[in-house]
């Protein structure tokens, strides 16, 4: 649930029914999708690669003994005999071009059923307008047309993302670590986020009794708001993205173990994103705006229930 203190306890009871959870036996997959350019005409992000594999790997462990199934497209690069990093080619298997994401997505939709539950992140460049970056379906790895403009055809927006989740039965948990990644996040009027301005009552109000409908199934929680950039560490030997390192955090993955150790009984949506605002290695707000970025979430009182012991 999202709480508001000031409401009464009996409000709280009555929104509980609002909760969603999974079924314990329903089919959970992931589908990891990560780019980090190398051989591209983009600049590089050496973090995300990181993010895709351990992400996969935590929820893997976190579903342990569910029915589980994850599915990573990622694009590394390649390296040339002389050493250069070189762009694998989309006909390589598993690099995340439009095609193939768009294909192995379909693919799960009509899979899966009601009780199910369908988690996609992504972690790689996004447009001012929250578009996805893919990988190029050719060989040149050229993301840029002649005249200096980004190839649409590489892009995922997204009205195209949601027009594409909207016949799925099951539940999505879309994570994105992408700049303008909050594009994402539909304006129903009543995210949780801290930034928004705190009218005592009015603000609660609207958040909790917006007119917005409570049947949707597609959960939202990405690393920045519609208007801002995401960030991951100039340098180091294993990185991730600010927001990613937060997350993996929360789901109790040990980066330098390689393990996860579960260390709370309940893991909802809402709960990962108040753990972000808490323990992210880059600010939330702030004069700067290269050294801040907010996460944000879908709002309304639904919460999505990943794990509950």
């Amino acid at each position: 649930m999202k709480h508001v203190r000031l409401f009464p306890l009996l409000l709280a009871a009555l929104l509980l029914s609002c909760e969603l959870l999974p079924i314990d036996e329903g089919t959970i997959v992931h589908v990891g999708i990560g780019l980090s350019y190398r051989g591209c005409d983009v600049q590089v992000l050496p973090a995300t690669i990181n993010d895709a594999v351990e992400v996969s790997l935590a929820l893997a462990q976190l579903f342990a003994g569910r029915a589980f199934s994850g599915e990573l497209l990622i694009q590394t690069g390649a390296l040339d005999d002389d050493g250069l990093w070189m762009y694998e080619g989309g006909s390589s298997d598993g690099v995340p071009t439009k095609e193939r994401i768009l294909e192995r997505l379909g693919h799960w939709m009509s899979a899966l059923h009601v009780g199910d539950l369908l988690i996609i992140t992504y972690s790689g460049h996004g447009m001012e307008d929250g578009s996805l970056v893919l990988a190029p379906p050719g060989e040149e790895g050229s993301i840029f047309l002649e005249g200096g403009s980004i190839d649409g055809s590489l892009l995922l927006g997204t009205d195209e993302l949601f027009t594409l989740l909207a016949p799925c039965k099951a539940s999505v948990l879309l994570i994105l670590d992408s700049c303008y990644s909050g594009n994402f996040v539909q304006e129903e009027g009543s995210s949780i986020s801290v930034v928004e301005r705190r009218d005592i009552f009015g603000d609660a109000y609207r958040r909790f009794f917006t007119n917005a409908p409570y049947n949707r199934r597609v959960f939202v929680l990405s690393a920045t708001s519609s208007d801002h950039t995401s960030s991951e560490p100039l340098g180091g030997d294993h990185t991730h993205g600010y927001f990613t390192g937060a997350l993996l955090e929360a789901l109790g993955w040990e980066c330098t173990q390689q393990a996860l150790v579960l260390k709370r009984l309940f893991i909802s949506s809402d709960w990962l994103y108040q753990y972000i605002l808490c323990h992210q290695r880059i600010p939330t707000d702030g004069r700067f705006g290269l050294w801040y970025q907010h996460p944000q979430i879908s709002g309304g009182p639904l919460d999505l229930v990943l794990v509950s012991r």
